[in-house]
């Protein structure tokens, strides 16, 4: 119990972080020296995983990627009426890389633990 918790304090406050930096003037965000595709190849990797280690035992892996993919699509929609911000179809596929990603880093990770699924049970 204190282990989903913990995910999804971790999915939840990562989300929150995420959607902050996503929607903030450009002159505001943090200097980095990393391109924003690769921020968002990151942040969606990261949702990904936690998501998953939050979710899994209610919501099927398939629902958890369209969620995620729909919630990317929500911000560049929101993005895309902003004035200090524009909708990329680059972010939104950088968006979903991520999430592939953290699919794969996810299956790796069920198959190389002992008694560990995809697909758990309760």
């Amino acid at each position: 119990r204190f282990t989903a918790v913990l995910s999804q304090l971790a999915f939840w406050s990562g989300l929150v972080v995420i959607t902050y930096l996503a929607l903030m003037p450009l002159e505001h965000t943090p200097a980095v020296s990393v391109s924003g595709k690769a921020r968002h190849l990151v942040a969606f990797t990261y949702l990904t995983i936690t998501m998953w280690c939050a979710y899994r035992f209610r919501v099927p892996p398939q629902r958890l990627a369209l969620i995620l993919f729909g919630y990317g699509l929500g911000i560049e929609l929101v993005q895309l009426v902003m004035p200090y911000r524009c909708f990329e179809l680059l972010d939104l596929a950088a968006d979903a890389s991520g999430i592939a990603l953290g699919a794969a880093c996810v299956i790796a990770a069920t198959r190389v633990t002992p008694g560990s699924s995809l697909y758990p049970t309760r």
